[in-house]
């Protein structure tokens, strides 16, 4: 019987992956468009480690938690990468020196985290799971007990960093007044990530009995991500249609105009639409012979 914790990490988990298959079908087809797909890799991160986290819960022995938990740090970091390439396109006109510090700062946290993943020690050296039940029947939270690597702070501060510099970028891309409301979004889901990430520090030094806000956090990122690029979807495609009404009535009345009409290109003359008309008065057998 899965408790009340495990079922809402469920729920994130589909919530996030849906709109991350619609993104990924968009990058495809639109691959000019890089969003979609930082998007997309944003949203199977994030199912990733919270698919990471149900499983987790499942651990009955140490063997099986530390098969399940090693993969985490791989989607943690996917997460900060995504965040930061998300905040360096989110910025109207990111200078080369803000370009070079985003993308060098994304690829360090996925090395990091593939880093993480092969040598798990480079976090910490585990000895045994610990358990702890939480209130009410909501779940329980377990953790592991060992010996803290050298390597660890540097790291999660690293992360840490990745973070706040994406906040920065964004920060930075509201001076010139451009997508407010979308770099708005994006600039408190990074506040929010720091915050927990902050919160589950502490929670793992001092063994605070209450869930993690690292996986709800992480959902409600690719959540608040899937609803700025549908809000950009519904945006253009209302302005395709709009530029199609007008083109259609534009040629419709060009070539119902009884006045004889051409459209040709400015620097050499060369004739690009005729209407009826024309053609009539020119005697010839088709717009395509008076072009």
């Amino acid at each position: 019987m899965p408790t009340i914790l495990e079922t809402a990490l469920q729920i994130l988990a589909g919530s996030t992956l849906t709109p991350s298959v619609v993104f990924l079908w968009l990058w495809l087809r639109h691959q000019q468009e890089p969003e979609y797909g930082w998007s997309a890799l944003l949203g199977f991160s994030v199912t990733g480690y919270i698919t990471c986290s149900v499983l987790e819960y499942h651990a009955v022995d140490f063997g099986q938690y530390m098969s399940v938990f090693q993969w985490q740090p791989l989607f943690t970091s996917s997460v900060a990468s995504c965040v930061l390439m998300l905040a360096v396109g989110s910025h109207p006109r990111p200078s080369r020196r803000i370009r070079i510090l985003v993308n060098t700062m994304a690829s360090l946290a996925f090395l990091i985290g593939i880093a993480r993943t092969i040598y798990p020690q480079l976090t910490f050296q585990a000895t045994r799971l610990h358990s702890i039940e939480l209130w009410n029947g909501i779940g329980r939270l377990q953790l592991l007990d060992g010996d803290a690597s050298v390597f660890a702070l540097p790291l999660w501060l690293f992360l840490l960093a990745c973070v706040v510099t994406s906040y920065a970028v964004v920060r930075d891309g509201l001076k010139f007044g451009q997508n407010i409301r979308r770099n708005k979004i994006l600039m408190y889901a990074t506040i929010g990530l720091i915050v927990s990430a902050i919160h589950d520090i502490f929670a793992v030094v001092y063994r605070f009995p209450w869930p993690y806000l690292t996986e709800p956090v992480f959902a409600l990122i690719a959540l608040m991500q899937a609803q700025r690029l549908s809000e950009d979807l519904f945006r253009s495609h209302s302005l395709r249609r709009e530029m199609a009404a007008r083109l259609d009535m534009f040629a419709l009345l060009f070539r119902s105009n009884p006045l004889a009409c051409l459209i040709s290109r400015q620097n050499d003359g060369t004739i690009l639409l005729a209407n009826p008309r024309f053609v009539e008065l020119m005697r010839a057998d088709s717009e395509a012979s008076v072009i």
